[in-house]
């Protein structure tokens, strides 16, 4: 083993166990108001309800709840739609909408993305969290030299308006080398120790009463179910056919989304190992 592994192994031991001695948070109760639940690959498909609902409430003439709980356990997906989400989550707020979100398990890629826009953010203290680049997976389309040199300034773009977002929210905490390595390596962050290092944007708790109750209710706005090739979509066979939102993602299927081959575990900033 060389120093370098040696050092970051011993930092790793000696972060685990500052968090494992911190006393517990006390649980949080579920804040009042409609929720809103992510629990699927995003899609324009299994979003649809979500759209159809906040539409209705931005349409309407009438005040929009005070409160808004957006439970998340998603990997994330589709850049163009999260997109989509984001600017209604931004008119919601415009008119004095508080946005709650809670982790339940995971918030990747663009449901991560989804964390950093609300007001509050409750992560449940085992969830995981991470963030990374945009990606292309699958297409049957053969790549030229001039459309891989396309896709790669589409991607870039893409990169730099989640970068600028990460800047924003958790950047405020966490400076610009460490939020760096995270965006390239794709760090898989456990809910406590990123929390404890960035607590002014998240707050890590053993339960929320009535989240899991919640996640189920007839009362809640759902996500439509996702199809078995939901983690890894393809053109054409993502069950999201409608695929035109923007020229960008209809000829690219540009994803933000992780695919569970994360490169490592993070528990904070000294676990680089640089």
């Amino acid at each position: 083993m060389t120093f370098s592994n040696l050092k970051k192994s011993l930092t790793l031991v000696a972060s685990m166990f500052v968090l494992a001695t911190q006393a517990p948070a006390a649980p949080l109760a579920l804040e009042s108001g409609p929720v809103i639940t992510i629990q699927e690959a995003i899609t324009r498909g299994t979003m649809s309800p979500i759209f159809n609902y906040v539409d209705k409430l931005l349409k309407s003439s009438e005040p929009t709840p005070k409160n808004i709980n957006i439970i998340i356990n998603s990997p994330g997906g589709s850049v163009f739609t999260g997109f989509r989400f984001i600017s209604r989550m931004n008119m919601l707020k415009a008119r004095d909408t508080k946005l709650t979100c809670y982790v339940v398990d995971l918030a990747a890629s663009m449901a991560f993305h989804f964390l950093t826009q609300c007001d509050t953010r409750i992560v449940l203290d085992k969830s995981a969290l991470l963030w990374h680049r945009a990606r292309v997976q699958g297409g049957d389309t053969a790549i030229t030299a001039p459309l891989a040199l396309a896709l790669s300034r589409d991607l870039q773009a893409v990169d730099d308006i989640i970068f600028t977002d990460l800047i924003k929210t958790i950047g405020k905490e966490l400076n610009l080398e460490d939020l760096s390595y995270h965006f390239e390596k794709e760090t898989l962050h456990v809910g406590t120790a990123l929390c404890t290092q960035v607590s002014k944007f998240c707050k890590a708790v053993p339960a929320v009463i009535g989240l899991m109750e919640a996640t189920v209710s007839k009362d809640a706005v759902h996500a439509a179910p996702d199809n078995p090739f939901g983690l890894f979509l393809i053109p054409g066979q993502d069950g999201d056919t409608d695929r035109d939102v923007t020229d960008m993602d209809s000829k690219w299927n540009i994803e933000y989304i992780w695919s569970g081959h994360e490169r490592h575990v993070g528990t904070n900033n000294q676990t680089k190992g640089k």
